[in-house]
């Protein structure tokens, strides 16, 4: 993962619709295929 690229931001499924976040906090997404 880089610091220069700028990443899309993963919305949230509630209900079946897309809800967008309101709150402006961010988290890393771990994948543990990639095994870091």
């Amino acid at each position: 993962m880089t610091d220069t690229a700028p990443l899309p931001v993963v919305p949230h499924w509630i209900d079946g619709a897309r809800s967008p976040s309101t709150s402006g906090r961010t988290a890393p997404v771990y994948d543990p295929r990639a095994a870091w």
